[in-house]
């Protein structure tokens, strides 16, 4: 089943409809300049507004649990790209690339493994 988003003004969160009740994403003041995934990210909205690069740390910065999901969304008209901070040792993986499309576009960063991450979304090479 597909999920059913709202946005509570009152919260500042955006509420899913699931199968097993709401969820809700804390929303993040729009980034507008590099940014490196952090602690507390973790099932966070990020919004990002400018041209930059939102970069996924090794797990010796910080290891996220597998099955960590990170929400983003381009709420501008510059690109932003998404990439490991080390890619030799951090893999990343999505298709056709890993640059959010457009304005409006958004993508959701998964940990399947020890240093590896999958992104599904609106995405191009």
């Amino acid at each position: 089943m597909s999920n059913q988003y709202t946005f509570d003004q009152t919260t500042n969160r955006w509420i899913a409809a699931t199968n097993s009740g709401d969820t809700t994403l804390s929303v993040i003041a729009a980034k507008t300049s590099a940014y490196t995934l952090a602690s507390g990210d973790e099932g966070d909205f990020i919004q990002a507004n400018g041209t930059f690069t939102i970069s996924i740390p090794t797990d010796a910065t910080f290891d996220f649990p597998i099955g960590t999901q990170i929400h983003l969304l381009n709420i501008g008209t510059g690109v932003i790209t998404i990439a490991a901070v080390t890619p030799g040792t951090t893999t990343v993986n999505g298709t056709p690339g890993l640059i959010l499309r457009a304005q409006w576009s958004g993508a959701t960063c998964i940990k399947r493994a020890a240093n590896t991450w999958v992104v599904a979304g609106d995405l191009k090479a």
